[in-house]
């Protein structure tokens, strides 16, 4: 519970917009609480010369922690995991536990399946999409 401070030489609108200030600053987890929440790692993704290449934020998983599969033309990226309990006493605050996730990126037509290759390493999980040269062709269709 956050205390407000009252001012009596304020006016009481530059009270209320100070609060609906603070309000909108705060997160929805600050909000509702944080088990409310389900709390989705955030992605870069960079396009390089030669490779996409995708950064997942992840800190406290292991590499086998990941599943990473390609499914029609789509990269997922996801984890199962267990929510840790506290054997001794209950949370008065929590702002991170390790849950499920389940990340989908679609793929571009240039991208080579075959050599995809991933590594996770101090918390941030790499993801490399090797591109591959598509010969422009063309096709031309007679009308009968």
């Amino acid at each position: 519970m956050n205390l407000i401070k009252f001012n009596p030489f304020l006016p009481l609108s530059t009270q209320f917009e100070d609060t609906v200030e603070t309000f909108f600053q705060r997160s929805l987890s600050d909000l509702i609480g944080s088990d409310f929440v389900n709390e989705i790692p955030k992605a870069n993704v960079i396009d390089k010369d030669n490779e996409f290449e995708i950064q997942i934020a992840a800190p406290g998983y292991s590499k086998e922690d990941f599943t990473i599969a390609v499914e029609n033309q789509q990269l997922i990226i996801s984890s199962e995991k267990k929510k840790e309990e506290v054997m001794d006493g209950k949370f008065n605050r929590r702002e991170f536990q390790f849950e499920s996730f389940r990340r989908t990126f679609p793929l571009h037509h240039n991208i080579n399946e075959d050599i995809i290759e991933a590594k996770y390493e101090n918390g941030l999980l790499l993801v490399r999409l090797p591109k591959q040269d598509i010969k422009e062709t063309q096709k031309v269709i007679e009308v009968s």
